[in-house]
């Protein structure tokens, strides 16, 4: 049933209740009493309205339903009755929250959701270290990585990415620095994301002396061409030399890094020559695994093709040895024993702040002990009372959790933004529909735990000392017991 129709219904009650009573007080004037007297022989012989009204709804059966509605807008008003307590209690929850929500969004987004790749799990990181550690942030030789493309037996596909800051001239525009990336055709294999617009260069783009080619990232075409859809086949300089754009990816991609543009690389096996072991490390490499091979066969592998380098060329590649890890680790295994411990303190800042908020609540019930005696005399059982109460929290602590989100929002953005180099390029790290249902779930749970203690001290409120004494402190020594617990928590 919805709302309005409550409401009619409600309405039609009331009417019908009315025209009981004043034909009661008819029958009773009938009678020979006087005008007052009928009346309040009609209320006698009537019963009490609000007893029939509550029996009338729970045959509905939506008592509960308008039970919780009258509880909530109780809650309200005693917290508007209250602005510096409610703003103090709110203020609390959402730092709490804030830093909680915060904290869980970036592990969430780093260490938790899915890449932005198809089946990024078979996305692999190859490093070329020394034996004796890693060295030169385990970038490799051009010539290293084609015998492990040449060798290999793991992977469907094999990139090369380096980077390469580039200055790019579009028509009669003054020059614009780019961050742009080199790679070969095999990196859109790897990677295997469609463009938005146009294609991506291929095998035949990717050979020496074969027409430039350009594939822009989505910010690099809003920046440089303000999203124009008819940029596809437009010449640019690059680098002063001519290139055509071919495409442009979706905006939620992003190449390990970040960057504006790639372009192809047109390496070829001989172009490094004799350029091994020590030679010019630049390239990052990254590889797909074939459907069934697992990381430690595809390491297995690479310590197979690793051994016969070894053995071929002893001078330049014998003290050298490939390692592999998946993209996640790649991307975030420095920060992520960083970022569970973050999240932890966060957790326990939020326990803090429950606890501060339970041992205001409970303060604030030791002045509504004759509100809580008051109601119970006039008939209010005591899980009716208590689930006032837990209304009341639970409000208190989605004020404070929305705000938190809120602030939460902002404080993502600005390490997103601050800390593009540790936790990704900006729009990596965003709060999305999970995220925001975890901390409202969150802020729903502290509401409950944090209601528990005035719960539990209204439950011992003596009725007749209560509406004897007016407003005296709640529970004697068990309240001051249960304070002294929380001042000890904090």
């Amino acid at each position: 049933m919805h709302w309005w129709q409550i409401r009619k219904r409600g309405a039609d009650l009331e009417r019908e209740l009315r025209y009981d009573l004043e034909l009661e007080e008819e029958e009773q004037r009938e009678k020979g009493l006087s005008a007052e007297e009928a009346r309040y022989a009609a209320r006698r012989a009537f019963g009490n309205p609000t007893l029939i009204r509550e029996q009338t709804h729970e045959a509905w059966g939506t008592a509960q339903f308008e039970r919780f509605w009258q509880d909530v807008h109780y809650s309200l008003r005693q917290m508007r009755r209250s602005p510096g307590f409610t703003l103090v209690v709110v203020l609390t929850m959402a730092l709490g929250i804030a830093a909680t929500t915060t904290m869980f969004t970036v592990v969430y987004s780093t260490l938790l959701r899915s890449l932005p790749y198809p089946q990024s799990e078979r996305i692999v990181a190859i490093h070329d270290t020394r034996i004796a550690g890693r060295s030169a942030g385990g970038l490799m030789t051009g010539p290293r990585f084609y015998d492990i493309e040449a060798r290999n037996r793991s992977f469907s596909s094999l990139a090369i990415f380096y980077f390469d800051e580039s200055t790019l001239i579009a028509g009669k525009k003054l020059p614009i620095y780019m961050k742009g990336a080199g790679a070969n055709a095999g990196f859109w294999d790897v990677f295997d994301t469609a463009p938005m617009l146009g294609r991506v260069f291929n095998a035949r783009d990717d050979v020496p002396h074969a027409p430039q080619t350009v594939v822009l990232s989505y910010p690099g075409w809003q920046r440089l061409f303000g999203g124009d859809p008819n940029v596809i086949g437009e010449q640019v300089k690059l680098d002063q030399q001519t290139a055509t754009i071919v495409g442009v990816m979706p905006q939620g991609f992003s190449a390990p890094g970040g960057v504006d543009l790639w372009q192809a690389a047109q390496f070829t096996p001989n172009k490094w020559g004799n350029d091994r072991g020590d030679g010019q490390r630049d390239t990052n490499v990254f590889g797909r695994l074939r459907l069934g091979v697992t990381l430690a066969q595809a390491q297995a592998d690479l310590d197979r093709i690793g051994e016969q380098l070894r053995r071929e060329y002893p001078s330049s590649d014998g003290a050298w040895q490939f390692t592999s890890e998946t993209l996640r680790e790649d991307r975030y295994g420095q920060v992520q024993s960083a970022l569970v411990v973050l999240l932890i303190a966060s957790a326990l800042l939020l326990l803090i702040a429950c606890i501060n908020v339970a041992n205001l609540l409970l303060s604030r019930a030791t002045t509504r002990q004759r509100e809580v005696a008051l109601r119970r005399a006039l008939g209010a059982s005591g899980r009716r009372v208590a689930f006032q109460f837990f209304v009341e929290s639970v409000l208190l602590a989605l004020a404070g959790g929305v705000t938190g989100i809120l602030l939460a929002f902002v404080l993502t953005r600005t390490a997103a933004t601050s800390l593009p180099g540790i936790l990704g390029r900006p729009g990596t790290i965003h709060m999305d529909g999970i995220v925001i249902g975890v901390a409202l779930l969150i802020s729903v749970a502290t509401g409950i735990v944090f209601g528990v203690v005035p719960v539990l001290e209204t439950r011992k409120v003596q009725l007749h000392s209560a509406l004897k004494q007016g407003e005296t402190r709640l529970g004697g020594s068990s309240g001051n017991w249960l304070r002294s617990v929380l001042v000890g928590c904090r």
